[in-house]
């Protein structure tokens, strides 16, 4: 009888590791590792994973964090600006992995004595992925800039920013609620 158990054990759905051991099963095509009694799965050890197929072990998972999809800023105060020199609103700082990225921006903006308010999105302080001159919308009213553009980032840090501006010098514009989003996307 212990012959044909231990036969069983090797040809059936269950492969156990001595008596009263672990044992690995199958269970309608899944391996699982359970306790003896089959009551409770066990915990099992391996080493990192070093081929894409390889199982991931929690100690390598806790130091190699998985790359978010989504990086967010925000800047919500009204800010006046008066110089025509553009000054930064709002900046979103992120290590990339080399891919593709949407890039998404959004902000109010008014301005006072008939003047029009420039504002920007640049990547890396030297890229403009987006600008325009937002006409005059009167102090009691605001103007909405926002859009979208697919761009190809680097395995590196980078920095995405929305400046502004007044036209002319003396002159009051003001931005609100500016955010910016970067959202990788994959191609396939």
């Amino acid at each position: 009888m212990a012959f044909a158990t231990k036969v069983r054990k090797l040809i059936g759905s269950i492969w156990s590791f001595g008596l009263g051991g672990p044992q690995v099963k199958n269970n309608s095509g899944a391996v699982e590792m359970r306790n003896s009694g089959d009551s409770a799965f066990v915990i099992t050890r391996g080493l990192d994973p070093s081929a894409a197929n390889d199982y991931v072990t929690k100690g390598w998972a806790e130091a190699n964090p998985a790359d978010p999809l989504v990086y967010y800023a925000e800047s919500l105060s009204n800010q006046l600006r008066t110089a025509t020199n553009f000054a930064q609103k709002v900046r979103l700082t992120f290590t990339a992995t080399a891919d593709d990225y949407l890039i998404f921006w959004s902000a109010e903006y008014n301005s006072a004595d008939g003047q029009n308010t420039g504002i920007r999105v640049q990547v890396d302080d030297t890229t403009t992925i987006a600008d325009q001159d937002g006409q005059h919308v009167g102090v009691d009213s605001w103007g909405t800039f926002s859009g979208f553009k697919k761009i190809t980032l680097t395995a590196a840090s980078h920095n995405i920013d929305m400046d502004w501006a007044s036209e002319n010098s003396g002159q009051d514009v003001r931005i609100r609620n500016a955010s910016l989003v970067a959202y990788r996307v994959t191609n396939g």
